[in-house]
């Protein structure tokens, strides 16, 4: 799965699920892999680098769930899903 494939499901995710993705070129894109996991308390306390090494090998943190499915209120159309989408990836990469 990628972003882009995830961000039209989000709302099927749990909402406590964290989202690890695959930089491209450095940055997390559109066709970025990504993997939705909902992690236990124990794994909760570790650094999320720590975490994506031994679950999500080549990964990192992107964003929770819940904080991303926000991003895909309303967007409906496929102009929409593209727009909110990068506003998502631009808010991963430098807000969150």
């Amino acid at each position: 799965m990628n972003l882009s494939e995830a961000f039209r499901q989000f709302t099927t995710f749990p909402d406590d699920g964290i989202i690890f993705a695959e930089r491209v070129g450095g940055v997390f894109r559109p066709d970025s892999r990504c993997v939705v996991l909902v992690l236990s308390d124990e794994q909760l306390q570790l650094q999320t680098s720590v975490v994506a090494a031994q679950l999500a090998p080549g990964f990192e943190y992107f964003l929770e769930v819940e904080t991303a499915a926000g991003f895909a209120v309303g967007a409906s159309t496929p102009a929409q899903v593209d727009e909110a989408l990068a506003l998502l990836i631009r808010y991963a990469e430098n807000d969150a």
